[in-house]
């Protein structure tokens, strides 16, 4: 159950990932990433993908909006031409998700194309028989589109994970990236036992993810890893490499995992990092500490040394 909760929360913070002070195309790449993965937490589940023309024309919160069905890109197509959808428009309260959420980010325009993400059953941030995602941008449909084919590939080989991982590049789609990353967190068609945390050690420091984005890693690399001693090493050791590095985001990502490790009982951080490593990271959390790039903490404190 204290994974479930650790899952939801990290989904959260996927969910509103806060953006960093950046311009122009590097806004467009976090913000392709991150539908990728909103698409990711449904693919990863049962999930329907459809395209068509919203026929509901002045939609009430609680009234679901009919959708004449022009296009299914994913899921079992059901017999009926015409799909009923949630919708709410009431101010946000709290939560991770659900209907407002998902409808709160785009401006509805009845009677131009729109494409669903509906959760079919319930996974990380989406809730059976709500949408996980809706839009009306063509744009987002492409994207959409190339995730849903990538869904389907592997739902045919899982074994291709490792391989579409490893070509990873700053190249690659940023929402297909994402996707990517939900799959091998959350997806219970990975091939073995042990790949989630080989491919978690990859994605994190892959130049193919963008760094604001590895802090989401840590918690499940951690969880995966706890009964393997040579992969929570080789996690412990990726946390203090990147926690050295000049990237500000990569730093953060680093430290959010050793902070992980080092609240851990009998944590094995100091065993594995040498001394002088140790005090170089000490010197790099007091710099970012005092930017305000990573929060302060007891047990990197104790780890560290900071006083």
């Amino acid at each position: 159950m204290k994974l479930v909760a650790a899952i939801a929360s990290l989904v959260a913070a996927l969910a509103a990932q806060p953006l960093a002070v950046t311009e122009g195309r590097h806004r467009q790449v976090l913000a392709d990433f991150d539908l990728g993965t909103v698409a990711g937490s449904c693919l990863v589940v049962k999930c329907q993908i459809f395209r068509g023309i919203m026929l509901t024309e002045e939609p009430r919160s609680g009234e679901p909006v009919a959708i004449k069905v022009t296009e299914r890109l994913f899921g079992e197509p059901p017999t009926n031409e015409t799909e009923l959808v949630p919708y709410d428009d009431r101010v946000l309260k709290s939560g991770i998700g659900g209907t407002a959420r998902t409808w709160a980010r785009v401006h509805v325009s009845p009677r131009d194309p729109i494409t669903v993400i509906m959760a079919q059953e319930p996974g990380p941030a989406v809730y059976a028989g709500q949408p996980a995602l809706v839009t009306f941008d063509e744009r987002e449909t492409d994207l959409i589109r190339l995730v849903s084919d990538e869904a389907v590939r592997l739902k045919r080989a899982p074994d291709l994970i490792s391989g579409e991982v490893g070509m990873l590049s700053p190249n690659s789609s940023p929402a297909l990236a994402g996707y990517l990353m939900c799959y091998v967190m959350f997806s219970a068609d990975m091939p073995r036992h042990g790949l989630a945390v080989e491919l978690l050690l990859e994605m994190m420091g892959s130049p193919g993810i963008p760094a604001e984005r590895w802090t989401s890693i840590p918690l499940l690399l951690i969880a995966y890893s706890g009964d393997q001693p040579e992969q929570r090493a080789a996690a412990i050791r990726r946390f203090a490499e990147l926690a050295g590095r000049e990237d500000d985001n990569a730093a953060r990502a680093g430290f959010v995992g050793l902070r992980m490790i080092a609240q851990e009982a009998g944590n094995p951080v100091r065993y594995l990092i040498p001394p002088a490593a140790l005090g170089m990271l000490a010197a790099k959390y007091r710099a970012l500490v005092e930017k305000r790039v990573v929060d302060r903490s007891e047990p990197l404190d104790a780890l560290l040394g900071f006083k």
